[in-house]
């Protein structure tokens, strides 16, 4: 059931949803939906476009902690 709830998780992915995404595959041990959420981010103007979100400014207040480690996984490659 997981796995199921995962697949159809990656396969609605967009910009209003990636943050959230990404804090329930956190929470949850969904490494896939996890990974699906940082390329979708690390694609060319994503980062920007999703900090300009209402999700973004939920996550800042609900997961600082998840910002920090999106950032650094952004910039340290």
């Amino acid at each position: 059931m997981k796995l199921m709830c995962e697949e159809m998780l990656c396969e609605r992915i967009n910009m209003t949803s990636v943050l959230e995404s990404l804090a329930v595959a956190k929470d949850h041990g969904c490494q896939t939906l996890e990974a699906m959420c940082l390329e979708f981010i690390d694609r060319p103007g994503n980062l920007k476009a999703v900090m300009e979100t209402e999700g973004f400014q939920k996550i800042k207040t609900k997961c600082p902690g998840l910002l920090v480690e999106l950032l650094m996984n952004k910039f340290a490659t």
